[in-house]
């Protein structure tokens, strides 16, 4: 289930364990307290998702996410935007 707080729009909470905060052409993606932060671009009611950015912790920039975390976090990124009434397309 997804929740989004009546005094930050751009913030979705997820009772799965993650939260998603974007902005214009950013996003950042938390999940057991660490951070992710990748490419967006939010506008109307599309948005896209820059799969290839999704790619490092910001707490480990050395250590690339693993292919099945990043298609895990892309999905649920997809579903909390969607959720919110967006258009999702995903761009490799």
């Amino acid at each position: 289930m997804f929740k989004t707080p009546w005094f930050d729009k751009a913030l979705i909470r997820s009772d799965e364990g993650f939260s998603l905060r974007w902005g214009r052409d950013w996003a950042t993606y938390n999940e057991n307290e660490r951070k992710l932060t990748f490419t967006i671009d939010v506008g109307g009611q599309g948005a896209s998702i820059f799969v290839g950015s999704v790619t490092r912790w910001d707490d480990q920039p050395f250590h690339p996410v693993e292919p099945e975390t990043q298609m895990r976090i892309v999905r649920n990124v997809q579903r909390a935007l969607e959720w919110k009434g967006f258009q999702v397309e995903l761009i490799p």
